[in-house]
């Protein structure tokens, strides 16, 4: 998220709107110190890709590049 977002408070502000969470719980996550779960880590999922790759990889799922698209 730090390289989509940045590290500033804004990038802080729109983790909040993505997911409704308060902002101590966004600075935990972009601190590393907790991480998001339940609903947030949906609505993570749902507004960055990076979120989304990382949490595909978590799983044992790779994402392919179909070449006709």
């Amino acid at each position: 998220m730090h390289e989509e977002l940045g590290e500033t408070h804004r990038a802080i502000k729109m983790a909040m709107r993505w997911t409704g969470a308060s902002e101590r719980t966004v600075k935990y996550w972009f601190s590393g110190e907790r991480g998001p779960s339940g609903d947030h880590l949906i609505a993570l999922t749902r507004h960055s890709d990076a979120v989304l790759y990382v949490l595909l990889a978590l799983a044992g799922r790779h994402v392919v590049e179909d070449p006709d698209d």
